[in-house]
């Protein structure tokens, strides 16, 4: 089972919600083009779309899992914020699944994945130069540990 190609980091419960018509099959919104200026028209289908976003990379397990996963986050979400525009109150525990979207939203983006790939290597590098830093005590640890009978000599 191969899954969905095509992800959505703004899911599309969110996107019709900027367009006249949005319970229409599939609305249209006006975007800013970043280049020109100008603003166009566009059905929410085609926009916020990244082929294989969520797909895994490794050749076991279900490669469609994250995407079903963000899937029925995004439906939970969308039930507790369809309520809330309608002025109705979440319990603590839909205020949490809630609160999972929000954060979810923040995370998914090209923008934030980038981000956080640059902080985990940054991390590592740091690790690196720590582990580097700290050689010497680890190999006479594990001399002493493994031969009791090395001593020190300096």
């Amino acid at each position: 089972m191969s899954g969905p190609r095509r992800h959505h980091y703004v899911p599309k419960f969110l996107l019709r919600e900027f367009s006249l018509a949005p319970d229409a099959k599939n609305p249209v919104i006006w975007k800013l083009d970043k280049k020109t200026g100008r603003p166009t028209r566009t059905p929410i289908e085609g926009e916020t779309v990244v082929s294989h976003f969520y797909g895994l990379q490794e050749k076991t397990g279900d490669p469609s899992s994250v995407e079903r996963g963000l899937s029925t986050i995004e439906g939970i979400a969308a039930d507790h914020i369809e309520r809330l525009l309608k002025g109705g109150v979440l319990s603590p525990a839909e205020r949490a699944e809630a609160a999972t979207f929000f954060l979810l939203q923040q995370r998914r983006t090209p923008r934030s994945r980038q981000w956080a790939v640059e902080m985990m290597e940054h991390a590592l590098k740091l690790q690196v130069g720590i582990d580097i830093g700290n050689a010497e005590d680890k190999i006479r640890a594990y001399l002493q540990k493994e031969h009791a009978s090395v001593t020190e000599r300096r």
